[in-house]
């Protein structure tokens, strides 16, 4: 929202004014001094008065109201009013584009879901604040799933990594994770939903105050059962979708799921749940794209995220039959963002993530190692990222044998690369090492041997001519994770 001032300093939409409200899909959430803002998928923790400022969309209020009661509050600030009020309009037009703000029913009626808040205070202007501390844990509870997809991010070596946590044990990682300052709570696999036990997971995850989000392939979940965790609690869900139509997608899932997917995806806006379409593209099915978009505006989905294949473990094996051509990224890159505006107007967000290959640059793995996410396996390993239990001579620790903090604060793997003293060069000099953290240390691994070098996805690396010819690559057929 573009705010526009008259003589008089007036918002010009004064005449009309909207009234905003905190999105049913958001919650506010205070961990120490903090206050941070949870959407589905994402978290961002709030400076100065952020959390003030949005407590007052509890109910349907304009911009001018939010101005006035936030000038009242700091009457005699160093600041003037005008400064008041461009802050504020600053952070509404910010929290707008984010998602945590949404347009109130006609005549301010309620929205379907209240949005939960609990009680803070704040002070000085409304900011992001800087990072301290992990705010999502992504628990892989199972490697366990129907699906047989030839992208697929779990282990090689998955059927040896047993699950070692019960729903005790996982509640008391949850409660031991909201005291660290985590928010958003992915629970995912594998498959989640072939654990028998899901739904008291979701109701341990609310008792520790964190926002429970599902990602699931669809099956064996049924939509009795997401009714279930609706009522105890979840917040949103993911369901993957492999293409746009029942025979591609069963033939790239190796299992018979797309109807199953699509009724999980209906029953799951019908409950007022945040629904996000995820679909991983690569050669055999980026010509899809507009048919995914469609797809994603008939179902009433809040996000598509249209993620091109990251070459890890399944992934990686797979890497010839996957890899797509520079012309199919541009094609399907051009109709994304013809497409993102209409989907905006309703209500779905169109992410397009290029793979890591055409990037030219690399990506700020999970924003940074053991900087603001924490994954833990089945065995109860906590790791920085899905692949780095795999990465030689680290040690990482396991709950229930260690404290979740010890474990997040103190493995020596968690240290390893943490911030930026560990990188050689070019990292080392790069003026951009604090926003992509040397890239993927698993990918630096995996295709050079070293998880200190730079990764190869960036230009700057001497082995960038690795990713660069295997863009080349070309295989006839895929292998199915088995």
């Amino acid at each position: 929202m573009s705010v526009h001032s008259g003589p008089e300093g007036r918002d010009e939409r004064e005449a009309n004014p909207v009234r905003l409200r905190l999105s049913r899909h958001a919650a506010l959430k205070q961990r120490g001094p903090a206050d941070v803002l949870v959407l589905p998928e994402r978290a961002l923790r709030l400076g100065g008065s952020g959390g003030e400022i949005l407590r007052l969309f509890d109910r349907p209020r304009t911009q001018d109201e939010v101005v006035a009661a936030m000038r009242g509050r700091y009457a005699g600030a160093d600041s003037g009013p005008a400064d008041v009020a461009s802050e504020v309009a600053r952070f509404i037009a910010q929290m707008e584009r984010a998602g945590a703000l949404e347009p109130a029913r006609d005549g301010g009626g309620e929205p379907s879901a209240a949005p939960r808040t609990e009680a803070a205070a704040g002070s000085g202007p409304a900011s992001p604040a800087a990072s301290d501390g992990p705010l999502n844990l992504i628990a892989e509870l199972t490697y366990r799933c129907p699906l047989q997809c030839p992208y697929c991010s779990n282990p090689l070596d998955f059927r040896s990594r047993r699950e070692a946590l019960d729903a005790e044990a996982w509640g008391r990682v949850f409660e031991e994770a909201a005291a660290l300052g985590v928010v958003h709570l992915g629970l995912t696999g594998g498959e989640p939903s072939t654990r028998s036990d899901l739904e008291e997971l979701v109701s341990r995850a609310v008792a520790a105050d964190l926002y429970p989000h599902l990602v699931t392939a669809g099956r064996p979940l049924t939509t009795e059962r997401l009714d279930a965790m609706a009522q105890r609690g979840l917040r949103s869900v993911q369901v993957s979708i492999q293409a746009a139509d029942a025979p591609l997608s069963d033939r790239i899932a190796g299992t018979a799921s797309f109807e199953q997917k699509l009724a999980i995806a209906r029953r799951t806006v019908e409950l007022g749940l945040a629904l996000t379409l995820n679909c991983v593209l690569h050669r055999h099915n980026l010509h899809q794209v507009p048919e995914l978009i469609e797809l994603a505006l008939a179902l009433g989905a809040d996000r598509l995220e249209l993620a091109n294949t990251q070459f890890h473990n399944w992934a990686l094996e797979n890497r010839a039959a996957l890899m797509p051509s520079r012309e199919q990224l541009e094609r399907a890159s051009a109709v994304v963002k013809a497409a993102r505006e209409r989907g905006a107007a309703q209500g779905l967000t169109v992410l397009f993530v290029l793979p890591d290959y055409y990037a030219g640059r690399p990506k700020p793995c999970m924003g940074g190692w053991g900087r603001l996410a924490m994954v833990i396996d089945p065995t109860g390993l906590v790791l920085p990222c899905h692949d780095a239990g795999d990465l030689p001579g680290l040690e990482f620790w396991r709950v229930p044998e260690r404290s979740l903090e010890a474990s997040w604060r103190d493995a020596p793997g968690m240290q390893a690369f943490r911030g930026t003293d560990w990188m050689k060069e070019p990292c080392r000099s790069c003026p951009e090492r604090e926003v992509d953290f040397g890239g993927c240390r698993c990918q630096a691994f995996r295709l050079l041997g070293d998880p200190a070098s730079t990764d190869p996805a960036c230009s700057r690396s001497p082995e960038h001519t690795r990713i660069v010819a295997a863009r080349e690559e070309r295989a006839d057929e895929f292998r199915p994770r088995r």
